[in-house]
């Protein structure tokens, strides 16, 4: 059984985040970019307010694709 340092170790120790200011299409942009699924939303002080996913972002029109994420 694999354990979390064992997924680290392959994956690698980046963490990728997003303000929960940015626009979807950033969001989508930088998981393309970087070859992630998901990203964890910061808004103000807080460290996690949110989990965005590909298939969050795949329901958005593309008209919508420009609006916020919140």
């Amino acid at each position: 059984m694999s354990t979390a340092n064992d997924v680290l170790d392959f994956k690698g120790h980046d963490l990728w985040t997003i303000d929960a200011n940015s626009t979807v299409h950033e969001a989508t942009q930088l998981m393309e970019d970087r070859g992630i699924g998901a990203l964890p939303v910061s808004e103000g002080g807080s460290p996690l307010a949110g989990v965005l996913s590909e298939r969050d972002c795949a329901g958005c029109p593309p008209t919508r694709r420009r609006s916020r994420t919140r």
